[in-house]
């Protein structure tokens, strides 16, 4: 059972105390903005999108005296502005490196080509993350989360708060959110 939509999976069914405690946080309750801080290697056009969709946007090539610093260095001007990551550096997923309980929530793109449908299709991963900022506390429930994106779909790797980690695909099918689901088949 390779993808099935999000709201077919077992594991999408909410249960009465769940759906009350969403129902506190409707729509019509004022959300937190995300807040991204995006490293000098993505291009302009993909920052240009990001603010045109309403996200507070601060850019390593606007500030002159970040640029060409280490990627240490963004990490902790990310995490210290809590803001999330967006690169276009595949560094960042190496987790020997860069551990997910030392990370700020990142998103490391591949825009492909980078025609503009490319880099909508990339950002539509976004949309996990303000599914969780819609949860309560408007916080993203991990300790670190990583996102492997490009314009057919995503994974997304998060260290819980419990301590383990969680490795998911997603992608959109005609306007349908679908994750992978493994299947062992019988042991």
């Amino acid at each position: 059972m390779p993808w099935i939509n999000v709201h077919e999976h077992p594991d999408a069914a909410l249960s009465k105390e769940d759906k009350a405690e969403l129902a506190k946080f409707s729509p019509k309750k004022k959300q937190k903005k995300m807040r991204f801080y995006v490293d000098e290697d993505v291009p302009p056009q993909a920052v240009k999108i990001l603010r045109e969709m309403g996200y507070a946007v601060q850019t390593v090539q606007e500030e002159v005296v970040k640029s060409g610093h280490p990627d240490e260095n963004h990490l902790a001007e990310a995490l210290k502005q809590d803001r999330i990551l967006i690169t276009c550096d595949r560094d960042y997923l190496y987790d020997r490196h860069y551990p997910l309980h030392e990370c700020p929530t990142l998103v490391v793109c591949d825009f492909r080509t980078r025609t503009t449908d490319e880099i909508f299709a990339t950002f539509r991963c976004l949309d996990i993350l303000e599914a969780y900022g819609q949860m309560p506390g408007g916080q993203v429930p991990t300790m670190g989360m990583k996102i492997d994106a490009n314009p057919s779909g995503w994974t997304e790797k998060a260290r819980l708060q419990e301590g383990y980690s969680e490795r998911h695909r997603y992608r959109w099918r005609q306007d349908k959110l679908q994750v992978w689901v493994e299947d062992h088949g019988p042991y």
